[in-house]
């Protein structure tokens, strides 16, 4: 994901360069309306591109991080209720253990 943002920011500066007018060397003079603006366009899709994959890994991982911390409060919610169903058998084997000796 970093490769890819420092892609799209690189594709980003390229673009702004060389999409700034230049002057004309006469002022009356029109720049060319031949340069070759395909490429700028393709990169600038190349880019939109880019950002969606950005945004739908983004996404995916959001969803991850929710579904990773769901099931990690169900996985301590399940222990603290063993914890306690645990104590709670050991607290009567304790009193049987001592009605055992006050037996004896």
């Amino acid at each position: 994901m970093d490769e890819m943002k420092e892609e799209i920011d690189m594709i980003r500066r390229q673009t702004a360069i060389r999409s700034k007018e230049y002057p004309s060397i006469d002022d009356r003079t029109e720049p060319s309306i031949d340069t070759n603006h395909a490429s700028f366009r393709e990169r600038l899709v190349t880019v939109k591109l880019l950002e969606e994959k950005l945004d739908v890994i983004n996404f995916s991982q959001d969803l991850m991080k929710e579904d990773i911390s769901q099931r990690l409060e169900d996985i301590s919610e399940r222990t603290h209720a063993r914890l306690g169903m645990h104590q709670h058998c050991i607290g009567k084997i304790q009193k049987r253990m001592h009605a055992n000796e006050v037996a004896k």
